[in-house]
């Protein structure tokens, strides 16, 4: 058996003033929720707590808004 495709989407999303107030992890599990609701495969991590795959570029401190952000 095969192993099966990988793909790679890079996003790029803007953090508006209504989410400035967001924290780093929170924006993670939001879009993390978003793929899997959206029923877009994710890769996951092995181990005894397997966790999907995501990267967001950096973390904006808290307050902060931004027009290009990048997962």
């Amino acid at each position: 058996m095969t192993e099966p495709e990988r793909l790679r989407c890079r996003v790029q999303f803007d953090k508006t003033p209504a989410m400035r107030f967001t924290g780093h992890l929170d924006l993670y599990r939001a879009l993390e929720r978003t793929i899997r609701r959206a029923g877009l495969p994710l890769a996951y991590s092995q181990g005894f707590t397997p966790h999907p795959k995501l990267q967001l570029a950096a973390a904006l401190p808290l307050g902060f808004t931004s027009c290009a952000e990048v997962a």
